[in-house]
C-alpha cells in the first residue's frame, strides 16, 4: 500500500460524483495494483458503489482486504484508511 500511496497519492482518496457524493473508495481505485483488474474493469465508476450496475463487483469482495488473522464478517475489512477533509489538515498529502 505504501508504495502505491507514493506512486499514485490520488489512489488514496474517494471518486465523488459532480455533487462531491462519494462513489468509490481508495480499495476500487486500487484493484488494478493488487491484481484484481478484472474486476475493477466490471465497476461502473460513474456510479455509486452500491448502484445495481456495481452489484456483482461488490458482491466479489476479494480476500486481498481480509486481514488472515481478523475477526469480523465477510463483508467488512480491516483494512482502513485515514483521509483529511480538505487540504492543510493532517493526512492531507491524499488529496
Amino acid at each position: 500500500m505504501n508504495r502505491i500511496t507514493i506512486a499514485c497519492p490520488r489512489l488514496t482518496r474517494s471518486t465523488v460524483d459532480g455533487e462531491g457524493k462519494p462513489l468509490h473508495s481508495w480499495r476500487t481505485l486500487i484493484l488494478p495494483y493488487l491484481e484484481q483488474e478484472a474486476l475493477y474493469e466490471q465497476i461502473d465508476l460513474s456510479k455509486p458503489w452500491d448502484d445495481p450496475a456495481n452489484k456483482e463487483a461488490y458482491e466479489a469482495r476479494p480476500n486481498v482486504y481480509r486481514c488472515p488473522s481478523a475477526d469480523c464478517p465477510a463483508d467488512h475489512t480491516s483494512y482502513l484508511a485515514i483521509v483529511a477533509p480538505r487540504p492543510g489538515t493532517a493526512f492531507a498529502l491524499f488529496w
